[in-house]
């Protein structure tokens, strides 16, 4: 069985740590996956979009229309990588924009922002992950809270809450990390379950 993950954001919210730790989730459960990232400046607030492959696939890229799950830790590059979701996919946002260094640049407004997912009859749950972030000790580890509400989700077979904090303990940080996982997937089951 194949299952497709997209994150998007930018260049320095750590979306390429978030994919090694779901990788090594997955592997601690014997479940393979491959992971690509692309993006258009690698730097930081550059767009970023990572593709998780779960299970025996044979391409790193989802196809577009084809990813199960798009993870989005800021909501103009959710919207960018909205291409790829299935009609019957889920989305996971972060309630977070970040304002473009450009001066005059219209913004659009996070309603109309999530709009796009609503229109399109796709299930959605907004997090706000930077909130519980501060919350855990460092804004830093909003990938983290992020990570929790999908592991919450329990859409993916292998990515259990165990192997998760066991990964989480291995890296740097290990406090804050689990708390800002705990604090994620506690809002999941608090407000969506």
């Amino acid at each position: 069985m194949e299952y497709n993950v997209i994150l998007a954001g930018v260049g320095g919210q750590g979306l390429i740590t978030l994919a090694r730790v779901i990788a090594s989730t997955l592997l601690m459960n014997n479940v393979n996956s491959i992971i690509a990232e692309t993006h258009g400046m690698s730097q930081r607030g550059g767009s970023v979009n990572v593709h998780i492959r779960v299970g025996d696939a044979l391409s790193p890229l989802s196809p577009v229309g084809g990813t199960h799950m798009l993870v989005g830790l800021e909501l103009i590059e959710a919207v960018r990588a909205a291409k790829y979701i299935r009609r019957d996919g889920i989305v996971l946002l972060n309630n977070y924009i970040l304002k473009p260094g450009i001066p005059g640049v219209k913004m659009p407004s996070r309603e109309e922002l999530i709009s796009v997912f609503k229109e399109n009859n796709l299930r959605y749950y907004i997090i706000p992950a930077q909130k519980l972030a501060k919350e855990a000790g460092n804004v830093i580890v909003a990938n983290i809270v992020m990570f929790g509400a999908m592991v919450a989700l329990n859409e993916i077979s292998g990515l259990d809450k165990s192997a998760a904090k066991e990964v989480l303990s291995g890296l740097r940080f290990k406090e804050i990390n689990l708390r800002a996982f705990e604090l994620g997937y506690k809002y999941v089951l608090e407000e969506f379950k």
